[in-house]
């Protein structure tokens, strides 16, 4: 893995932009350290992948709302809930806003919204439904 954090890391430059090249390598890092269950090790991964895609994209671009989710996603895994909703709210709405309420790109985070809803985190259930009416 060696070779993958080196291009996290020192060789972000040469990454494109087509189809999360960018991304793929803090990804990476992240998903083989969250699939050994150090959870702790591929949080630093999935914060630098979305500070990384940002940068390069800004805020409104779909890699960036595939970043939070992905964050999200590890803190929910850790039980952090207060923390993961935020973040799946900021995706889902990114993922909105760029493709419009009738695609299914954004089903996985309505879901994941759901799903913390249903754990009666409901601080912002309400404005998911709102959102997805519009």
């Amino acid at each position: 893995m060696p070779h993958i954090a080196e291009a996290a890391t020192r060789w972000q430059s040469w990454l494109g932009d087509d189809e999360q090249e960018l991304a793929w390598p803090f990804t990476a890092m992240a998903r083989f350290y969250e699939g050994q269950g150090a959870y702790s090790q591929a949080e630093p991964w999935y914060e630098q992948c979305l500070a990384a895609v940002c940068d390069r994209f800004g805020e409104d671009h779909p890699d960036v709302a595939a970043s939070l989710n992905n964050l999200a996603g590890l803190y929910e895994s850790k039980g952090r809930y207060e923390q993961a909703e935020p973040l799946y709210s900021e995706s889902f709405a990114n993922f909105l806003k760029t493709f419009g309420s009738r695609s299914s790109k954004h089903a996985n985070n309505y879901q994941q919204l759901c799903q913390l809803s249903h754990r009666g985190n409901t601080s912002q259930q309400t404005s998911f439904f709102i959102a997805l009416r519009r």
